[in-house]
């Protein structure tokens, strides 16, 4: 109940805004009832509070909102090719198998030296927030190209995990990176094209 509150109140404008909707209709339903001037004040107090809710909407960032665009500012920044960006949300405790943070960062620019990712498209994000650790999963599309060669809208399917430094949430591991196949086919691993 408390996330879908959450959701409501500062995530999903779509839903913030049918429920205020719902609330003026009640309001102006009570006004005609009544036609009282506090039915009249109500009224505009439900529109006053509704306008207050769409601005603290657009104010506060939540956990899940600030985890969804730091994954989407790393798939734009590997869509580009720009390293530095990727390295700006990976913690300094990073850890990839016996790799650390600049030995994975080394393999991503080495690895988009020889693949071209074009347009990554994120879809189906669930976020895990405990504290300040959050896990993110979620699954992406993107055209993956290699020399001549040309995948359109690879599938792919992450598990990431992270920590909070600073205000800040930043990538501490991978827990899965897979390729995914149509059905029969179970994918592979993405993990060994970035040690």
């Amino acid at each position: 109940m408390i996330n879908f509150l959450t959701r409501v109140l500062f995530e999903s404008l779509p839903w913030l805004l049918f429920f205020c909707g719902v609330a003026v209709v009640v309001a102006v339903a009570v006004h005609r009832t009544r036609g009282t001037r506090a039915s009249r004040r109500g009224i505009w107090i439900t529109l006053a509070v509704c306008a207050a809710l769409v601005v603290l909407q657009k104010v506060v960032v939540t956990d899940h909102e600030a985890l969804e665009q730091v994954v989407r500012t790393m798939a734009r920044a590997v869509d580009q090719g720009d390293v530095g960006t990727i390295g700006e949300y990976i913690d300094t405790g990073f850890r990839l198998g016996n790799d650390g943070r600049d030995e994975f960062l080394g393999s991503v620019s080495r690895t988009l030296e020889v693949y071209q990712v074009d347009e990554p498209r994120i879809f189906d994000v669930k976020t895990k927030v405990e504290g300040d650790e959050a896990v993110v999963t979620f699954g992406a599309f993107c055209d993956v190209r290699h020399g001549s060669d040309v995948q359109n809208d690879f599938p792919t399917r992450w598990q990431l995990h992270f920590v909070r430094r600073g205000g800040r949430w930043l990538l501490d591991r991978i827990d899965q990176a897979r390729w995914q196949m149509p059905i029969g086919d179970s994918g592979g691993n993405l993990v060994p094209y970035f040690r």
